[in-house]
């Protein structure tokens, strides 16, 4: 939530930082009851992951759909060659879970199930699911670099993370509605020394119209002055598709995302096509 004195008459509630403060405890309630809860290979996956200690890796949270995933690990392994990538699926059938660890087997992605989601907002499920993700993967493999990335965002050319990063603690898409910032957790790179010992959350912040990564401004983005850091170039394209007619597709540097393919039911509709694209 805001500051206090961001607050203003203009609210549409006096009550706005009340709401908004509910609201931040009751996430925050939920992010450590899930955090703590146990997948019953973890202790496996780190002991199969400790050579990552010190390197470099990617993260995407994958959720019911396997042919994203086999299109992502393809085009990382293209773009990003020798750059391991985590899958932590936080998927809710169990078909969705058997078919994305098999695009994991195919495609050379490290599968690991999540524990069961108690979160049925789907903002609010990703960014716990980054958050378990966080505390139990990232920070017990103390990596250099490492970078979350949707399931749904495709790189177009080679990708060099470090160069990317530049001198900076991390990188990636800046969000900004003017009441506070943060870094899109969709698609963003950091030096985990710099975060190691910051209590973040990725969660979404509503009340400052942030998504995944938002309530990081906190612990994490107000510490920094943006006017001094460098971040994603963004742009929008439309492109025709014959089932759903113009549709807009984001670009943020050399990566194309196609938001919302794993929920939305017209995007869902038209996998054909939207293949074909990814494809190309």
């Amino acid at each position: 939530m805001r500051d206090l004195n961001r607050y203003s008459a203009g609210d549409s509630l006096p009550a706005a930082p009340a709401v908004a403060g509910f609201k931040e405890l009751r996430d925050g309630l939920f992010r450590e009851f899930y955090c703590a809860q146990p997948s019953p290979d973890l202790a496996r996956f780190l002991a199969g992951h400790r050579h990552l200690q010190g390197g470099t890796f990617m993260v995407t949270i994958a959720f019911e759909q396997a042919w994203l995933i086999g299109h992502f690990l393809d085009h990382l392994a293209r773009h990003m060659p020798g750059v391991p990538v985590i899958v932590a699926d936080n998927s809710r059938t169990g078909s969705g879970s058997r078919e994305i660890a098999a695009a994991c087997l195919a495609g050379g992605g490290s599968y690991l199930k999540l524990p069961s989601n108690p979160i049925r907002n789907i903002n609010r499920s990703h960014g716990n699911a980054l958050n378990w993700v966080w505390r139990n993967i990232v920070r017990p493999l103390q990596p250099r670099v490492f970078g979350f990335l949707d399931h749904d965002i495709f790189p177009l050319a080679p990708v060099d993370v470090d160069a990317l990063l530049g001198e900076q603690d991390f990188y990636g898409q800046k969000m900004d509605k003017g009441r506070g910032w943060a870094v899109w957790a969709g698609y963003s790179f950091y030096r985990f020394a710099a975060l190691a010992d910051r209590r973040l959350d990725f969660n979404p912040d509503m009340d400052r119209r942030l998504v995944a990564g938002g309530r990081n401004y906190g612990p994490l983005y107000r510490h920094y002055d943006p006017a001094t850091l460098r971040f994603a170039k963004r742009e929008f394209r439309a492109f025709e598709d014959p089932a759903l007619g113009s549709v807009v597709t984001e670009r943020i540097d050399g990566w194309v995302h196609f938001g919302g393919v794993s929920y939305q039911e017209q995007k869902m509709r038209s996998r054909k096509y939207l293949e074909s694209l990814i494809a190309a």
